[in-house]
């Protein structure tokens, strides 16, 4: 099972030294374990139980080498010297230091959380009847990718190292650049051609071929690029449209809406993000009822 929320093998190891080495004020929050002690580290008794429950918090690709003998020892040697580092740092009050505490909170915060996306996984199997359900009743979730063909004229503010027009036109700076696309814009408006206006002074390499980006899908281009497509009807010529890259003018040829494919024809890659998607939307409707629950005053 993934964990929902990230957490590292360092991250680990650290707040089992924490919970190792806890002051007797903390008591209630640590987890003794039963069975054989294994490991006594300066009065902190480790037990069998404590061991594998400590080697099965660890990420699996790092649970492996601690599974021997030679391997438990090396742990226990590890976190024997994390405990007490960790004794020396409480001896020295830096557990009150407020940096440490917001720390200590969030990562407490993010291991229940984890905690928490288990027991809502356990207690809610995703069986196929269920993700079709689901899936039917959510016609959002997983839609088909929506894909553009699209042409545009370019005109960069700064001089470029090639070339690629017809007519060698390059502006160099942002007045010129902005004059320069306004002038292309006044030809479209009077009749020239889309393409063959890109092959004379677009300053992109699709140039040569009148200004073609082929088709790509959503996404692929940058925002202010693709904001503009997204109003566009095919044939239409956008306005000036003003990216990292210069001033464009942008030809939608086509747009395609992807087909939403069957539940029974999803690959099982397809089925493992749909329910991630299934257990996202419980934990939002959870989240969703606790806020209308809760008392929240936010006043920033």
């Amino acid at each position: 099972m993934k964990k929902f929320f990230g957490f590292t093998l360092t991250a680990a190891l650290v707040v089992a030294s924490f919970t190792m080495s806890g002051c007797q004020s903390q008591k209630k929050d640590v987890y003794q374990g039963n069975g054989k002690v294994v490991a006594n580290l300066n009065g902190n008794k480790i037990t069998e139980e404590k061991l594998k429950l400590l080697i099965q918090s660890l990420p699996p690709q790092s649970q492996q080498q601690f599974q021997s003998q030679d391997g438990k020892k090396k742990l226990l040697e590890q976190l024997t010297t994390q405990t007490l580092l960790v004794q020396e740092a409480k001896r020295l009050n830096l557990d009150q230091d407020p940096t440490y505490l917001v720390r200590r909170e969030l990562m407490s915060n993010e291991l229940l959380l984890n905690r928490y996306y288990q027991y809502v996984v356990e207690n809610n199997p995703a069986s196929d009847d269920i993700l079709n359900k689901f899936y039917q009743t959510h016609p959002d979730v997983m839609a088909g990718e929506i894909s553009y063909s699209a042409k545009h004229i370019i005109v960069t503010p700064k001089k470029d190292m090639k070339i690629f027009n017809s007519t060698g036109t390059d502006a160099t700076s942002d007045a010129a650049a902005l004059k320069e696309i306004k002038m292309l814009q006044g030809k479209l408006k009077n009749g020239a051609d889309f393409a063959e206006l890109a092959k004379k002074y677009s300053e992109g390499p699709s140039a040569p071929r009148g200004g073609d980006l082929g088709s790509f899908q959503k996404g692929a281009m940058v925002p202010e690029f693709e904001q503009a497509l997204a109003t566009m009807k095919p044939g239409e010529v956008s306005g000036i449209v003003k990216t990292r890259f210069g001033y464009h003018l942008v030809k939608l040829v086509s747009k395609t809406d992807g087909n939403r494919k069957p539940f029974d024809q999803l690959t099982k890659k397809e089925k493992e993000k749909l329910k991630g998607n299934f257990y996202r939307s419980i934990l939002e409707s959870t989240v969703n009822n606790l806020k209308k629950q809760a008392a929240i005053n936010i006043q920033l």
